[in-house]
């Protein structure tokens, strides 16, 4: 990466904090998203801190760095008692890492698959306890299909509130393109589209790291962060972990036909495949639809659930759940109907469960399986059972079992009185 390297800028005329972010940092929250989002069947939620420098009301996003999360809680990024000492340990010690060089901490990101683009309350909480600086920044990701995503910043106000229900402004992740190849557009000045507001989602357009000097006091806060140097850059590439391709040389005319034909090339092919695909609904690439296997648990219940809706499952002729739990195992065979209905229900023993789901298609074809696990707290009948002491019992059921006895050695005792009274008596009618 080098001193071209691009930039997008995100600057509402409403927000306090105008922010400018790399494009390669972008791809590598792209990537991180999306191996979440594509976990379970909605999504797995992820986050993560960014780091860059700052200005008089202007940050420059420069790189980021995963923040772990059991997920004890579910999907949801809820982080855990060890997930917070983790993530106070990872910012402790990021000034002491050489990839991390002359940046600093400027705010984090979420994604929310399955939510609004907005801030949660366990966002606001993460965002105070962990974030609280002035230029501090949240950035929300929506992932959705074919790995677009739809992201919004929240920043603080001057009196330190935040408008946690709607971005000042929401865009779309660039293009993968645009951080790859050396061509950009031209700096221009765009008024904003007529009727637009602050909170209203608009295209945000990319622009050079050079920001253009249209809207005075506004615009001019991001010239006031200097340019990073080329060790900077550098180190920006190593603390994202993200291997460029680099800045392409200077084309040629020539050359430079030859990439067109080949990019259409490209579109033709990529036409053809879609409607082929269309043609097949039923090809391998359909008949390998995710299972989406997911647990979620209930007071000691354990939700198992699946797509039923998936082609994978759907004319699957049998299935097989095993559940690992702690040191027990056990198996369950589905047949068609009981694939059908989507989950099961599992009276968990431990707070450690591994749930694996193996469907059958038949006809020579090759079983898809997947796996997920639960980590948490021992269910709250095992608590019980640890924490309260058997009731004595013994004592009750040694007085029940004497009182028996002595019933019983009454009874012989009637029974051989009568015996003898019935023995006299036809004696005395005999004489």
């Amino acid at each position: 990466m080098t001193s071209e390297s691009k930039f997008g800028t995100w600057s509402p005329p409403a927000s306090p904090i105008s922010i400018e972010y790399s494009l390669t940092v972008i791809e590598e929250i792209r990537t991180v998203v999306a191996e979440g989002f594509q976990k379970i069947a909605r999504g797995m939620e992820v986050g993560g801190v960014l780091y860059g420098t700052h200005g008089n009301r202007a940050i420059r996003v420069l790189g980021v760095r995963s923040v772990q999360c059991e997920h004890a809680f579910g999907p949801s990024f809820r982080l855990s008692d060890s997930d917070r000492q983790a993530l106070r340990q990872q910012l402790s010690v990021a000034p002491t890492d050489p990839k991390l060089n002359g940046l600093e901490v400027v705010g984090w990101f979420v994604s929310h698959p399955r939510a609004e683009l907005a801030m949660q309350p366990d966002d606001a909480a993460i965002y105070d306890q962990f974030f609280n600086q002035p230029y501090h920044v949240t950035l929300v990701i929506r992932p959705g299909r074919a790995n677009t995503m739809r992201a919004g910043f929240f920043v603080r106000e001057d009196d330190g509130t935040v408008h946690s229900d709607r971005s000042y402004e929401d865009f779309n992740f660039p293009d993968r393109l645009a951080a790859l190849f050396e061509r950009r557009p031209e700096p221009r000045s765009e008024p904003r589209a007529a009727g637009a507001s602050a909170g209203q989602a608009i295209e945000m357009p990319i622009r050079p790291a050079q920001i253009p000097s249209t809207v005075p006091g506004r615009d001019a806060r991001l010239r006031q962060l200097r340019q990073p140097t080329e060790a900077e850059e550098q180190n920006l590439v190593l603390a994202s972990d993200y291997r460029s391709f680099g800045e392409p040389p200077p084309l040629s005319p020539s050359s430079k036909k030859g990439i067109s034909r080949f990019l259409w090339g490209g579109v033709i092919v990529i036409a053809a495949l879609a409607a082929y695909a269309s043609i097949k609904p039923l090809s391998q690439a359909a008949r390998q639809d995710p299972l989406g296997l997911t647990v979620l648990d209930k007071q000691g219940q354990l939700q198992i659930q699946w797509n039923n809706k998936s082609s994978s499952i759907a004319g699957a002729a049998d299935a097989l759940l095993v559940v690992i739990d702690g040191t027990e195992h056990k198996s369950l065979a589905l047949d068609a109907k009981l694939l059908n209905q989507g989950s099961v229900t599992y009276s968990r023993i431990t707070g450690d469960v591994e749930v694996r789901l193996k469907v059958n298609r038949g006809s020579g074809e090759k079983a898809i399986e997947e796996a997920s696990r639960f980590l948490g707290s021992p269910p709250p009948a095992a608590i019980a059972v640890a924490e309260t002491p058997e009731p004595a019992k013994s004592s009750d059921d040694q007085q029940l079992r004497d009182e028996y006895e002595r019933q019983r050695t009454r009874i012989q005792q009637l029974e051989r009185t009568l015996t003898i009274m019935r023995g006299r008596l036809g004696a005395e009618q005999e004489k």
